[in-house]
């Protein structure tokens, strides 16, 4: 029998008892015993590679061991920084628009890149109108305006570069010139109408101030329809000169007509705009505005049983306003005649819808009406250009429908001759006639020693018109269309008999 002790990875040791009982077991003499052999095996030299230990199962009291992460140091392991991110370069501030001493306009402007917003800055009180204009080539820079409080008058997507209007506070505005296109130059006009103020109960104001050569002074007052205005200018020189229009566009007087003055019904309930300009060299100048109170109601015109006509006695004052009014259906026709000592009053005509049919601007004293646009009131006013005076309104109607006499030329003519009658003072005749545009047409009324005015009237709403006694009048036509010839005497005259004679050439 042998036995075999294994170790694991070195040499057996033997204890040194058995050992030296060996040693002994070999010197004495053997007895009669069974023979018990030992057998020692030596492990190999070389070292065998240790066995892998088989895990034990894990069981509910004892979980698999798991790795434990290190303790955190104190110091953190460096990071990489983000890099800084960049500061917007600030907008430029707006630039301030500046108003000479004195002056309501201003101009600036520069040139500007494609997508590029450049803005302006100024002061400017409640009640002010403003008017602003952006001009280039090529139409490439539009318009944007805001107060301070961020009331926006005026989006640049409006696709205008024009703006004018009153101004709801007193702020600064921004103005913003807007690219659309391409880089370009452009200029930016601003202009601001001081306010023409009244004291409470008064119906004058004067202000004063300076102008610069060919200068332009602007202003804005507020009239109602029907009210009676005034306008007068001084300087040293006499060299200041007046513009008006109204916020509607409707010019009343231009400066070219060389007055310092003017006077006259106000049409429409809205801002009158009063210009002073300078045709001289540097000067001072006083400016007045006088506006009549409104008036009381105009007086109806009433026609008499079968009648188509009327007739107004009055008394005019200086500065004073008489109105009439008058229903009438839409198609008719409408006929006024004024007459005065001095032939200084004149009319106008408009529509309770505010439709303005004659201008009282135009001075004259008779007006001619062929088709009444609408059914509905026409007020007729009365406006003096001189001092108290009398005067005279005849006032008829045409039924509707009821066309005037045709004129008619014979083959080959270029004239023709019409005669008739007026019957009385403030009578009226009316014809019609076809011509084409470029021709000239000429009228003459006789006997000369015959007062009548003539009105002439194109479809297009073109007006001609001859005072009292001129007794006739070359035309050069605008347009190929009818146009309507009417003979006007005055009020008080008496029934008279008449030619005209009608050329076309």
């Amino acid at each position: 029998m042998s036995i075999v002790k294994r170790t694991r990875g070195a040499l057996p040791i033997l204890p040194l008892c058995l050992v030296a009982a060996a040693a002994l077991a070999c010197s004495l003499p053997q007895a009669a015993t069974p023979e018990v052999a030992v057998e020692v095996s030596l492990a190999p030299t070389a070292t065998p590679k240790p066995p892998t230990p088989t895990p034990e199962p894990p069981t509910a009291t004892s979980p698999s061991p798991t790795a434990t992460a290190p303790p955190p140091t104190d110091t953190p392991e460096p990071t990489q920084a983000l890099p800084a991110r960049p500061t917007p370069a600030p907008e430029p501030a707006p630039a301030r628009i500046q108003f000479a001493p004195g002056a309501t306009s201003a101009t600036a402007g520069g040139t500007i890149e494609p997508n590029e917003v450049q803005h302006y800055v100024l002061q400017a009180a409640a009640g002010q109108v403003m008017e602003v204009l952006i001009t280039s080539p090529n139409d490439g820079v539009l318009l944007g305006i805001h107060g301070a409080d961020g009331t926006v008058l005026k989006r640049s997507a409006d696709d205008r570069a024009y703006w004018r209007g009153e101004l709801p506070a007193t702020q600064e505005y921004v103005l913003d010139a807007v690219a659309v296109g391409g880089a370009t130059s452009y200029q930016l006009s601003v202009t601001i109408f001081a306010r023409v103020q009244f004291e409470p109960g008064a119906t004058s104001v004067t202000v004063t101030g300076s102008i610069e050569q060919s200068g332009t002074r602007h202003y804005a007052v507020q009239a109602s329809v029907g009210q009676w205005m005034e306008v007068r200018i001084g300087s040293p020189q006499n060299d200041v000169l007046l513009t008006i229009w109204g916020e509607d566009g409707i010019p009343i007087k231009r400066y070219v007509d060389g007055q310092a003055e003017w006077r006259g019904e106000v049409y429409a309930s809205q801002n009158y705009y009063i210009e002073a300009v300078s045709v001289g060299g540097s000067t001072d100048y006083t400016l007045t505005v006088t506006i009549s109170p409104l008036g009381v109601e105009p007086k109806r015109i009433e026609f008499g049983p079968g009648r188509t006509w009327a007739v107004e006695q009055g008394q005019l004052e200086s500065g004073a306003t008489d109105r009439y009014v008058l229903r009438a259906p839409a198609g008719q026709g409408l006929y006024v005649s004024l007459a005065s000592p001095n032939r200084d009053v004149s009319l106008g005509v408009r529509g309770a819808d505010g439709q303005l049919l004659v201008h009282p601007e135009t001075g004259t004293d008779f007006a001619a009406v062929t088709t009444l646009p609408a059914s509905q009131d026409y007020v007729i006013s009365v406006v003096p250009s001189g001092g108290d005076t009398p005067y005279t309104l005849r006032v008829s109607v045409a039924p509707a429908g009821e066309r005037p006499a045709r004129i008619q030329f014979e083959p080959g003519a270029t004239s023709a001759t019409v005669v008739g009658v007026l019957e009385g003072g403030g009578d009226h005749a009316s014809y019609i006639l076809s011509a084409s545009a470029g021709q000239t047409m000429d009228i003459t009324v006789v006997p000369a020693i015959l007062e009548v005015g003539i009105w002439v009237e194109g479809q297009d709403g073109s007006v001609w018109r001859a005072p009292f006694g001129q007794n006739g009048m070359t035309l050069g036509l605008p347009g190929s269309q009818e146009y309507t010839i009417t003979l006007f005497t005055p009020p008080g005259a008496g029934a008279t008999n008449y030619a005209v004679d009608v050329a076309i050439y």
